[in-house]
Protein backbone atom coordinates (compact mmCIF):
# COMPACT_ATOMS: atom_id res chain seq x y z
CA UNK A 1 0.00 0.00 0.00
CA UNK A 2 1.33 3.34 -0.79
CA UNK A 3 1.97 5.78 2.09
CA UNK A 4 -0.66 8.35 2.11
CA UNK A 5 -0.63 11.90 3.71
CA UNK A 6 -3.58 14.20 4.93
CA UNK A 7 -3.07 17.77 3.31
CA UNK A 8 -4.24 20.65 5.28
CA UNK A 9 -4.32 23.95 5.68
CA UNK A 10 -3.13 26.83 7.70
CA UNK A 11 -6.55 26.49 9.33
CA UNK A 12 -5.42 23.51 11.11
CA UNK A 13 -3.89 26.07 13.73
CA UNK A 14 -2.47 23.38 16.01
CA UNK A 15 -0.65 22.11 13.29
CA UNK A 16 0.86 25.21 12.30
CA UNK A 17 4.09 25.38 14.66
CA UNK A 18 5.70 22.26 13.53
CA UNK A 19 5.84 23.84 10.00
CA UNK A 20 8.35 26.00 12.24
CA UNK A 21 10.71 23.64 13.01
CA UNK A 22 10.84 22.24 9.45
CA UNK A 23 11.30 25.86 7.78
CA UNK A 24 13.82 26.65 9.77
CA UNK A 25 15.97 23.78 8.77
CA UNK A 26 15.37 24.72 5.08
CA UNK A 27 16.06 29.02 5.76
CA UNK A 28 18.07 30.63 3.59
CA UNK A 29 18.78 34.54 2.04
CA UNK A 30 16.65 33.47 -0.45
CA UNK A 31 13.70 32.12 1.16
CA UNK A 32 10.89 34.45 3.75
CA UNK A 33 11.46 33.76 7.46
CA UNK A 34 8.87 31.37 9.52
CA UNK A 35 7.93 35.00 10.73
CA UNK A 36 6.90 36.22 7.44
CA UNK A 37 5.45 33.42 6.29
CA UNK A 38 3.15 33.14 9.36
CA UNK A 39 1.94 36.91 8.33
CA UNK A 40 1.41 35.05 5.12
CA UNK A 41 -0.81 32.46 7.04
CA UNK A 42 -2.90 35.31 9.05
CA UNK A 43 -3.90 37.00 5.74
CA UNK A 44 -4.77 33.66 3.93
CA UNK A 45 -4.93 30.04 5.17
CA UNK A 46 -4.82 28.14 2.15
CA UNK A 47 -1.74 30.05 1.52
CA UNK A 48 -0.28 26.89 3.23
CA UNK A 49 -0.61 23.37 2.14
CA UNK A 50 0.35 20.70 5.18
CA UNK A 51 0.99 17.15 4.78
CA UNK A 52 0.80 14.75 7.80
CA UNK A 53 -0.19 11.80 8.69
CA UNK A 54 -1.63 11.14 12.60
CA UNK A 55 -1.18 14.61 13.20
CA UNK A 56 2.48 14.73 12.75
CA UNK A 57 3.62 17.29 10.00
CA UNK A 58 5.93 15.76 7.33
CA UNK A 59 6.28 18.61 5.01
CA UNK A 60 4.88 21.58 3.67
CA UNK A 61 4.22 23.81 0.49
CA UNK A 62 4.04 27.96 0.22
CA UNK A 63 1.03 28.86 -2.26
CA UNK A 64 0.37 32.52 -2.32
CA UNK A 65 -2.36 34.18 -4.44
CA UNK A 66 -1.29 37.42 -5.86
CA UNK A 67 -2.72 40.44 -5.84
CA UNK A 68 -2.05 42.33 -9.47
CA UNK A 69 0.44 44.74 -8.03
CA UNK A 70 2.34 42.30 -6.54
CA UNK A 71 2.77 40.70 -9.80
CA UNK A 72 3.54 43.41 -11.46
CA UNK A 73 6.66 43.86 -9.27
CA UNK A 74 7.38 40.68 -9.01
CA UNK A 75 7.42 40.41 -12.97
CA UNK A 76 9.87 43.41 -12.89
CA UNK A 77 12.14 41.65 -10.08
CA UNK A 78 11.18 44.30 -7.80
CA UNK A 79 9.73 41.89 -5.36
CA UNK A 80 11.74 38.93 -3.63
CA UNK A 81 10.31 36.23 -1.84
CA UNK A 82 11.94 37.54 1.52
CA UNK A 83 10.25 40.64 0.86
CA UNK A 84 6.62 39.05 0.27
CA UNK A 85 4.03 40.90 2.78
CA UNK A 86 0.66 40.29 3.74
CA UNK A 87 -0.35 43.46 1.59
CA UNK A 88 0.86 41.52 -1.59
CA UNK A 89 -1.22 38.67 -1.32
CA UNK A 90 -5.32 37.72 -1.90
CA UNK A 91 -7.36 37.12 0.81
CA UNK A 92 -9.74 34.46 0.73
CA UNK A 93 -12.59 36.38 -0.77
CA UNK A 94 -10.78 37.75 -3.70
CA UNK A 95 -9.66 34.97 -5.23
CA UNK A 96 -11.67 35.45 -7.45
CA UNK A 97 -9.45 38.17 -8.82
CA UNK A 98 -6.74 35.70 -8.73
CA UNK A 99 -3.99 36.13 -11.45
CA UNK A 100 -0.93 34.76 -10.44
CA UNK A 101 -0.15 32.74 -7.75
CA UNK A 102 3.72 32.34 -6.33
CA UNK A 103 5.01 28.62 -5.65
CA UNK A 104 7.75 29.26 -2.80
CA UNK A 105 8.72 25.55 -2.79
CA UNK A 106 8.77 22.07 -0.71
CA UNK A 107 10.17 21.19 2.13
CA UNK A 108 9.99 17.79 4.04
CA UNK A 109 10.55 16.77 7.48
CA UNK A 110 12.88 13.69 5.61
CA UNK A 111 14.70 14.81 3.42
CA UNK A 112 16.70 11.99 1.10
CA UNK A 113 14.50 8.87 2.49
CA UNK A 114 11.44 7.05 0.79
CA UNK A 115 9.23 9.16 3.09
CA UNK A 116 10.38 12.45 2.17
CA UNK A 117 9.88 11.36 -1.14
CA UNK A 118 6.51 10.40 -0.68
CA UNK A 119 5.24 13.57 1.16
CA UNK A 120 7.21 15.76 -1.64
CA UNK A 121 4.66 13.74 -4.23
CA UNK A 122 1.92 14.06 -1.93
CA UNK A 123 2.17 17.98 -2.15
CA UNK A 124 2.89 18.12 -5.91
CA UNK A 125 -0.59 16.80 -5.95
CA UNK A 126 -1.60 19.45 -3.43
CA UNK A 127 -0.31 22.10 -5.55
CA UNK A 128 -1.56 20.65 -8.55
CA UNK A 129 -5.38 20.21 -7.30
CA UNK A 130 -5.11 23.79 -6.44
CA UNK A 131 -4.97 24.77 -10.35
CA UNK A 132 -6.81 21.88 -11.38
CA UNK A 133 -9.82 22.12 -8.52
CA UNK A 134 -9.53 25.43 -6.36
CA UNK A 135 -8.65 27.97 -9.43
CA UNK A 136 -10.44 26.68 -12.22
CA UNK A 137 -12.68 29.64 -12.14
CA UNK A 138 -10.40 32.34 -11.66
CA UNK A 139 -8.26 34.10 -14.29
CA UNK A 140 -5.55 32.81 -13.70
CA UNK A 141 -2.46 33.62 -15.53
CA UNK A 142 0.43 32.80 -14.25
CA UNK A 143 2.05 30.16 -11.45
CA UNK A 144 5.91 31.63 -10.40
CA UNK A 145 8.60 30.32 -8.51
CA UNK A 146 12.13 30.82 -7.39
CA UNK A 147 14.06 27.71 -7.19
CA UNK A 148 17.11 27.95 -4.81
CA UNK A 149 18.11 24.40 -4.72
CA UNK A 150 18.91 22.17 -7.32
CA UNK A 151 16.04 19.66 -6.02
CA UNK A 152 14.04 23.09 -6.48
CA UNK A 153 15.10 23.59 -10.03
CA UNK A 154 14.79 20.12 -10.97
CA UNK A 155 10.83 19.59 -9.35
CA UNK A 156 10.10 22.88 -10.87
CA UNK A 157 11.09 21.85 -14.19
CA UNK A 158 9.06 19.07 -13.70
CA UNK A 159 5.90 21.17 -13.03
CA UNK A 160 6.70 22.97 -16.24
CA UNK A 161 7.80 26.33 -14.78
CA UNK A 162 11.00 27.62 -17.01
CA UNK A 163 13.37 30.28 -16.07
CA UNK A 164 11.58 34.27 -17.04
CA UNK A 165 15.41 35.48 -18.26
CA UNK A 166 18.52 34.34 -18.13
CA UNK A 167 19.76 37.23 -16.71
CA UNK A 168 19.04 39.77 -13.85
CA UNK A 169 17.38 43.02 -14.76
CA UNK A 170 18.34 44.51 -11.11
CA UNK A 171 21.27 43.18 -8.81
CA UNK A 172 18.39 42.34 -6.31
CA UNK A 173 16.20 40.86 -8.02
CA UNK A 174 15.89 37.37 -7.98
CA UNK A 175 15.47 34.63 -10.63
CA UNK A 176 12.36 34.25 -11.32
CA UNK A 177 10.52 31.24 -13.16
CA UNK A 178 7.19 31.04 -14.34
CA UNK A 179 4.35 28.79 -16.32
CA UNK A 180 1.83 30.34 -18.39
CA UNK A 181 -1.37 29.07 -17.23
CA UNK A 182 -3.50 27.82 -20.31
CA UNK A 183 -5.54 24.68 -21.21
CA UNK A 184 -2.16 22.90 -22.24
CA UNK A 185 -0.74 23.54 -18.68
CA UNK A 186 -4.43 22.67 -17.26
CA UNK A 187 -3.91 19.51 -18.42
CA UNK A 188 -0.25 19.00 -17.21
CA UNK A 189 -1.37 19.93 -13.54
CA UNK A 190 -4.25 17.23 -13.97
CA UNK A 191 -1.47 15.10 -15.09
CA UNK A 192 0.62 14.96 -11.85
CA UNK A 193 -2.46 15.46 -10.01
CA UNK A 194 -3.21 11.95 -11.28
CA UNK A 195 0.48 10.39 -11.25
CA UNK A 196 0.62 11.43 -7.50
CA UNK A 197 -3.21 11.44 -6.05
CA UNK A 198 -2.15 7.92 -4.44
CA UNK A 199 0.05 9.59 -1.93
CA UNK A 200 -3.27 11.78 -0.62
CA UNK A 201 -5.00 10.07 2.21
CA UNK A 202 -8.08 13.09 2.24
CA UNK A 203 -8.03 16.90 1.37
CA UNK A 204 -9.20 19.24 4.07
CA UNK A 205 -10.14 22.41 1.17
CA UNK A 206 -12.65 20.11 -0.76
Amino acid sequence: MVMAFDLFTASQTKLVPQVDAIARTYFSIDTATPETAHAWYDKNPDALIMAAKNNVVHGYADFLPLTSEALELMLERNLMEEDISPEHILAPEYLHLCRAVYFAGIAVRDKGSVSGSRCTAALVAGVAHRITHSYRDVPLEYFLANPTTFSGNRLGKRMGLEPVSFSKKTMRGMDLYMLTINPASRRTMQELYDRYRAHIGAIDWT
